[in-house]
């Protein structure tokens, strides 16, 4: 069992003064991520989980930003855009790092977007640090914060790295344990 009271510290939010805005759908697949951050620092993002919902992708790509999109669980896109660079490919910490290195983004500044159904965990604790130095930003959604192991660890980690400068319960999630909700929707900067 997670220790609550430690796990509510390291998801305390930081306010930065800097502009924020959601981007994507109002329901799930929408997510709160740095305007300020997003034009002064992202060259590329990176779609880790599609499904069959790409409005934050949408959006980023109408701005101009060139969208690689991950997800072995589709066999394309939902949606066509010329910025949209799409593989059906199941992501982890080792294939992520081989993609950045592939696009030449290492020298890069990039978004990571997630909903990959709780592999957000093994992906950022053991995605190589130069790698995961590149992004200035990291939006997801985690999965099983009421129950996953380690969980504390990765917090800490993440933290030791990036400012949590959002966080909300997830708007189809009414699991709780101690006013923790289950899936929790995250900007780390």
């Amino acid at each position: 069992m997670n220790d609550s009271k430690l796990i509510k510290q390291l998801l305390t939010p930081y306010d930065l003064s800097h502009e924020k805005i959601r981007v994507g759908s109002e329901h799930d697949g929408g997510y709160v991520i740095s305007k300020t951050f997003l034009d002064l620092y992202t060259d590329a993002v990176y779609s880790l989980g599609i499904g069959y919902d790409c409005n934050f992708d949408l959006e980023l790509a109408n701005r101009g930003y060139r969208i690689f999109q991950y997800d072995g669980s589709v066999p394309d896109t939902p949606a066509q855009h010329e910025n949209f660079v799409f593989q059906s490919l199941m992501m982890d910490h080792q294939l992520l790092t081989s993609e950045v290195i592939k696009n030449n983004h290492e020298n890069s500044n990039l978004l990571l977007k997630m909903d990959i159904e709780g592999g957000e965990y093994s992906l950022l604790y053991h995605l190589d640090p130069h790698i995961l130095n590149r992004f200035s930003q990291i939006v997801f959604e985690m999965h099983g914060v009421t129950y996953a192991s380690n969980l504390e660890m990765f917090l800490e980690k993440l933290n030791s790295r990036f400012i949590l400068t959002h966080i909300h319960a997830n708007n189809n999630e009414q699991e709780q344990v101690d006013s923790i909700p289950n899936v929790l929707e995250l900007t780390f900067v």
